[in-house]
């Protein structure tokens, strides 16, 4: 299997590591990119109930956002408070054009290593010594063909 294959599979793990930054909203989709604080908004709202809000598919974060404020339809905020009250309180809009930033870098750029450790699964390291006993890992290690005997210390 190719790598682009493998990281394509990645792909909706990858949406986490994706902060968009609001400016002045136009380029950031209202209901298909993660720029609320619950993530993609599509997923929180019904499809008929999207429709009943009065904000497209396509729409923009710019259609809720005048002169540099929130203004979030008065319908949205009768049905789910809590999405409109948290965007207001939570989401800052601020500057002249809106940015994508990648959270596992510092410098907020793509970059395979911090991307690979934001990722990976990490587990404390586990204390072998105290935990099997010392006749079970000759064992282990015999059934696998890889004890060092003295015929294989001779070769």
């Amino acid at each position: 299997m190719g790598y682009m294959v493998r990281i394509l599979k990645e792909r909706k793990d990858a949406e986490f590591f994706v902060l968009h930054q609001i400016g002045d909203g136009s380029t950031i989709k209202l209901w298909q990119d993660p720029w609320h604080p619950l993530g993609i908004l599509k997923e929180a709202f019904l499809e008929t109930l999207r429709y009943n809000l009065v904000c497209s598919y396509e729409a923009t974060v710019s259609n809720i956002i005048h002169e540099g404020a929130w203004q979030i339809p008065e319908n949205a905020r009768s049905h789910f408070p809590y999405i409109a009250t948290m965007a207001e309180n939570d989401v800052e809009i601020g500057g002249d054009s809106d940015h994508v930033v990648w959270t596992p870098s510092l410098s907020g750029t793509f970059r395979l290593k911090e991307t690979y450790e934001g990722m990976r699964n990490t587990k404390q390291p586990i204390d072998w010594a105290n935990r099997i006993p010392r006749q079970s890992f000759i064992a282990w290690m015999a059934l696998k063909g890889r004890l060092k005997t003295l015929a294989k210390l001779k070769q």
